[in-house]
């Protein structure tokens, strides 16, 4: 599996293999349980929400039955009131019904299909009846000048108008042809400016002639109130016109007229372009009319689709509620329906009053839906049943339209949607669930111990993995330093032994003839007896170092005294071959405790990589002075300096640069980090400053202590 590769990178797939086999697939063995069991338990987990939830939704169809079958027997009350012909208490029962059931909207007495009556609910309009067309003969009017008409829509002689409608008036035989001509003289004294007489016509109109329908299917006296506010309008009186309008619009809700729904229809839009106007000029009270004026168009929206659910219900279920009854004629059997006509659904419940003659009432029910002012019973009702956490409750009307509940929080999803019995009303029930946070669920579930367990074995793996990949190759960098270091301590010592048998070879032969050359050679013996003596006590030092058996004698040293002797001797050592040394000592420094041997092999050892790594410069410079906590020694060189990525590891053992600069000088990888090692003994410190090819600053810094 691994022929071919070299040694260190052998190593490091055995030990990763090692590792996956040993730990890493028995941790994905127990992670795929414990995945399993949590899958497993969330299936479980998820088949219990949804049967709390289904139970819930059945425990509110319940309530909503309970409600319903509640009705029913109210309705079973008022129709035998009927049958024993006490309809004004049937009525009370009805009337309360409405007032009080959840899901009630109207309450019905039906005797035909054309004469319903509707406890407790006021009727704002009827519907159209069929249209008949006029008679073109008692429409037509004649082509004769001295005809009213004639001078009022074709000659526009308005005066002339007048002059003869009062004239008709005074031989008009019938109170609705007088009615009508009133109109007439009233629209034409406005055209004449004589706009106080018009109103005062309008108001003999409404107060005489109020019960008669006008030509244009109002009312005589609404469709005079009408005219008398446009007059108000016109003379810019606001204040009287605005409260007209609000007197108006109360009298219209009041049902003090029986209208059509087209009529109504008219009417309305005629008092909503009143308000428009009035609003439009100076009220006295702007915001108490708008306010008014606003609350009773709420009441009317309201009423107004109470009222189209009536007239829903008697074009197209009134009927069939009958044949249905009549086909059970027993008390104890209801009829529950729905349906739906121009997509508007309709719900009921009725029953039948037994024994019912003619002319007598035939049925008693209710039309269902969720009016405004009941949804707050309906709250009432579902909070009888208690919801599982996390969960969310809506139920809504056949168009999706909200009946009960509130907007779903983000994230949550529908578990249950299901329907009230029979679709009577036909309501839906859903209800959502939440998924808690993780934090929440690891708390709160079974399910905690698998995902406990998870997390810790995915963090082991995760911490064991990086500790052992640092480890391997920490130790596989060691071993590459190490093989390095051999070859680079074998050629360090090969070099001066070869110089030195060389030389010692050619002197004992006495081929070297002149005492200039001998000396000369003896200096290089001397050099090179050195630098191996330099190598193999370094070597010495780091071995006893990093095996700790190495032993410190520290001593009271004057510094002065110390480093004028060690500067001394290593000018005497480089300055013969070129290299300056400049150091200066600042005075009164403190006594150090140190041990003498090793620290002047640390600082011989930094002096000497700064000689080596000078270049072209051959000056190093040697500062000692007082710190802020003892004595600092700075070495500086100007030399060929140290890369970003060479300075962060260059106290470590064995270390080289792969600069080609740096391999081409001699070294063993050694020096510097054995000098951190004797310095950092000492408890001091040792770092590096440095610019590429600028030079390089160590500084040393020792404590002062006894």
């Amino acid at each position: 599996m691994w022929i071919g590769l070299k040694r260190p990178h052998w190593t490091k797939a055995k030990y990763l293999f090692l590792f996956a086999l040993f730990l890493g697939l028995p941790s994905l063995v127990l992670f795929f349980f414990a995945l399993r069991g949590i899958l497993s338990d969330r299936a479980l987990a998820e088949q219990e929400l949804i049967e709390q939830h289904q139970k819930s939704a059945n425990a509110i169809a319940s309530v909503f039955e309970s409600a319903i079958r509640s009705l029913e027997a109210d309705l079973r009350r008022a129709a035998d009131e009927l049958k024993n012909g006490n309809a004004p208490v049937a009525e009370s029962i009805a009337k309360q019904v409405r007032a009080s059931n959840p899901v009630v909207a109207e309450v019905f007495i039906l005797r035909t299909a054309a004469d319903i009556s509707y406890p407790g609910t006021p009727i704002l309009y009827t519907a159209d009846a069929p249209w008949i067309p006029n008679d073109p003969a008692s429409t037509a009017f004649t082509q004769d000048r001295d005809s009213s008409e004639l001078c009022e829509f074709r000659l526009h002689d308005y005066a002339r108008a007048l002059s003869l409608y009062r004239a008709r008036l005074a031989s008009a035989r019938s109170k609705g042809e007088r009615a009508a001509l009133l109109f007439a003289i009233a629209r034409n004294q406005n055209r004449v400016a004589r706009v106080s007489d018009a109103a005062a016509t309008y108001e003999l109109l409404a107060n005489q002639y109020g019960e008669l329908t006008c030509a244009a299917g109002l009312p005589t006296g609404l469709a005079a109130r009408i005219e008398l506010l446009k007059l108000q309008v016109m003379k810019r009186e606001s204040n009287n016109a605005g409260k007209g309008i609000v007197r108006l619009f109360e009298d219209l809700l009041h049902n003090k007229w029986k209208l059509e729904k087209s009529a109504y229809a008219l009417a309305d839009s005629e008092i909503d372009s009143l308000s428009d106007r009035v609003l439009s000029m100076n009220l006295y009270e702007p915001d108490a009319f708008k306010n008014r004026f606003e609350e009773l168009t709420e009441e009317q929206a309201e009423r107004a689709k109470s009222n189209d659910r009536i007239l829903l219900f008697e074009k197209a279920f009134a009927s069939s509620v009958i044949d249905s009854c009549r086909i059970i004629r027993s008390g104890s059997v209801f009829v529950r329906m729905s349906g739906a006509v121009d997509n508007k659904v309709v719900s009921i419940i009725a029953t039948p009053v037994t024994g019912a003659r003619v002319g007598e009432p035939l049925v008693v029910g209710a039309l269902l839906d969720c009016i405004e002012d009941k949804k707050g019973y309906i709250s009432d009702l579902i909070a009888r049943v208690p919801l599982p956490p996390s969960t969310f409750l809506q139920i809504v009307d056949e168009g999706g339209a909200l009946i009960v509940g509130s907007a779903m929080p983000e994230g949550s999803r529908r578990t249950i949607e299901t329907s009230l019995p029979g679709r009577v009303p036909p309501w839906s029930i859903s209800l959502y669930y939440q998924e808690p946070s993780m934090l929440e669920e690891v708390l709160a579930t079974r399910r905690s111990i698998y995902i406990v367990t998870f997390v810790l074995v995915l963090a082991f793996l995760t911490i064991g993995s990086l500790f052992f990949w640092r480890m391997v190759t920490k130790e596989i960098e060691l071993s590459r330093l190490q093989a390095d270091f051999v070859a680079l301590v074998s050629h360090e010592l090969r070099s001066p032994l070869t110089s030195i048998r060389q030389l010692s070879e050619m002197l004992r032969e006495g081929r070297v003839t002149t005492d200039e050359r001998r000396q000369r050679y003896y200096t290089i013996l001397v050099e090179q007896a050195e630098r191996l003596s330099h190598l193999v006590e370094n070597i010495l030092s780091f071995s006893r170092i990093n095996e700790r058996t190495i032993g410190l004698r520290f001593e009271q040293v004057d510094p002065r005294e110390y480093f004028d002797d060690l500067i001394r001797s290593l000018k005497d050592r480089f300055e013969h071959k070129g290299f300056r040394i400049q150091y200066q000592i600042q005075g009164d420094l403190p006594l150090l405790s140190i041990d003498r041997e090793t620290m002047s092999e640390a600082i011989t050892n930094v002096i000497d990589n700064a000689v080596k790594y000078s270049g072209s410069s051959k000056q190093v410079d040697v500062s000692v002075g007082r710190s802020e906590n003892g004595v600092f020694i700075a070495i500086r060189d100007y030399g060929i300096g140290m890369q970003k990525s060479d300075l962060k590891k260059v106290f470590t053992k064995f270390y080289r640069s792969t600069d080609p600069q740096v391999h081409m000088m001699n070294g063993s990888g050694l020096g510097l980090s054995l000098a951190k090692a004797i310095v950092e003994k000492h408890g001091g410190r040792i770092f590096a400053e440095s610019e590429y090819e600028a030079g390089s600053l160590f500084t040393i810094q020792l404590p002062v202590r006894n």
